[in-house]
């Protein structure tokens, strides 16, 4: 239901926060109660409870919160609005909604557990280079990498004795169309955007103590103009870290595109999703008030959002970090220093794209992990107007730094 209550910061030196009663008739304090928790990094650091608010309708008044701003972490101040009694609608406790408000700005900082086994001494162990016309392979102490000249990306990532590839990394600039991509589909097929390939003109390889790989490359369909042009570095340190920065230039005389980022193929064991970002539902640049910005830990098979007709889904906004891990805690884990999105399933989206309903789906065998710069949203292009500009991935230049640890 519409939500009763709009809260804001009105001064956090001395705690004080908003609460704006939208309801026409009746005073807060004989409908709902409060609670709230303060959250830093991810964590409940705090909670409480407001059992009366004494708001006549369609008035608002500042009242002192009993909390205290955390000193490290991006903060939160999560206010849930809880019914007092039993009414025709609702039974007493059911949450009307809520308000998230940023206390503290700050960047997530993960925990990510160090080596199981017996600590290496990495200085000692010299990263290998190999090379020829269509690969390169970078082999350290207990991981060996397969770099492909001829896609710009990764073949093979081994590390520990655990493959977290079933095939080879892709470009990924399409997504299955929704409902509301009926029109814009169009013109992204004309474009060529289901059938890219990818041309990559020079690689570069810079050997030393951090191994650098640098591709130049062209996103487009075969007999169509460019769709993108790319630059990517790779950098892969002595214990196996990756850091990749990524710059393009999109063609501006095309449609704008779908979403861009990666697309890899893991074992079907890595099942298990670790993120902080906009959850736990899915969730899009134009799609994520029935959301909030926390951690959030779920199966791949739980992520899934089962629409009648098969179409993009589950994906997260807003991501500062992402963990996807087996049932032996190997992990594979990003980072970025802007915020991305990702999807994590067990279908393809040419499966979404190519069935018509949802009974007739089958299950690609792999965790499908897109990892993405950016997914445009989702609008309401199937009985309303066309997707808005300001979310559109339709800027010219992208750009993205993002950092994969791989379990140590």
């Amino acid at each position: 239901m519409i939500r009763p209550v709009r809260a804001s910061v009105y001064d956090l030196n001395s705690c004080m926060i908003y609460f704006e009663n939208k309801l026409d008739f009746t005073n807060l304090k004989d409908y709902l109660k409060v609670t709230y928790d303060v959250v830093a990094n991810g964590e409940v650091v705090g909670s409480g409870m407001i059992d009366e608010l004494d708001i006549p309708a369609k008035t608002g008044k500042a009242i002192k919160v009993n909390f205290t701003i955390p000193k490290e972490g991006i903060s939160f101040l999560n206010l849930h609005y809880i019914l007092k009694k039993d009414f025709s609608f609702a039974k007493k406790g059911h949450e009307l909604g809520f308000d998230q408000l940023l206390i503290k700005e700050g960047r997530y900082q993960p925990e990510l557990k160090e080596e199981k086994k017996d600590e290496k001494d990495y200085n000692k162990i010299p990263v290998q280079v190999t090379e020829d016309e269509r690969r390169v392979v970078i082999a350290g102490s207990g991981f060996r990498y397969v770099y492909n000249k001829l896609t710009g990306l990764f073949d093979s990532l081994v590390k520990n004795q655990v493959s977290y590839l079933a095939k080879p990394m892709e470009f990924n600039i399409f997504r299955a169309p929704t409902d509301n991509d009926r029109n814009i589909k169009v013109q992204w097929q004309d474009a060529g955007y289901d059938r890219h390939t990818v041309r990559v003109y020079k690689t570069e390889v810079k050997k030393g103590e951090v191994v650098e790989i640098t591709s130049v490359l062209a996103i487009a369909a075969i007999q169509r103009e460019h769709i993108l042009d790319i630059e990517v570095k790779w950098a892969i340190d002595k214990e196996g870290g990756i850091q990749v920065k990524l710059n393009g230039k999109r063609n501006t005389s095309m449609p704008f595109l779908p979403r861009f980022g990666f697309r890899m193929f893991m074992p079907k064991e890595f099942s298990k999703v670790e993120y902080f970002g906009y959850g736990p539902y899915e969730s899009y640049i134009d799609k994520h008030r029935c959301t909030y910005l926390g951690k959030f830990k779920q199966k791949v098979s739980d992520m899934y959002e089962d629409y009648i007709r098969p179409q993009e889904n589950s994906s997260h906004y807003g991501c500062q970090f992402l963990k996807v891990e087996d049932g032996d805690e190997n992990y594979f884990a990003v980072t970025g220093k802007e915020d991305f999105s990702f999807n994590a399933s067990e279908y393809t989206q040419e499966e979404l794209m190519t069935k018509g309903h949802n009974y007739e789906l089958e299950k690609s065998g792999f965790t499908v992990l897109c990892l993405d710069y950016k997914n445009s949203g989702v609008g309401s292009n199937s009985c309303g107007p066309e997707l808005i500009k300001k979310y559109r991935l339709d800027e010219e230049n992208i750009s993205f730094d993002w950092k994969i640890t791989l379990s140590r």
